[in-house]
């Protein structure tokens, strides 16, 4: 009878130990995953970063709920220029 509780029991932790390393197997497959998901993101997001960069025109990039998700920084010299334009048209033509 005794003997019979021991090999329940080893036959227990066996099986403990088996369900514990299939399970451990997964999550470590699933954080190799995700980890690799992450570096394609970072890597595609450095891809458009460069590409907003070196573009000439201004760009803006929105997420879903329409927030400033990326977009390119303007130079002094420009915005001068926009403003000087806005200024003189503004200047040109009288509100009444």
């Amino acid at each position: 009878m005794q003997s019979f509780g021991i090999a329940a029991s080893a036959l227990i932790v066996a099986a403990v130990a088996a369900l514990f390393w299939t399970m451990r197997r997964r999550y470590r497959s699933s954080i190799r995953k995700l980890v690799e998901a992450e570096q394609a993101l970072l890597g595609g997001r450095r891809i458009l970063r460069t590409l907003i960069d070196n573009v000439p025109d201004f760009i803006y990039v929105k997420d879903v709920g329409m927030d400033d998700f990326l977009s390119k920084p303007i130079d002094r010299e420009r915005l001068e220029a926009v403003l000087g334009q806005y200024l003189q048209d503004a200047v040109a033509t009288p509100q009444e």
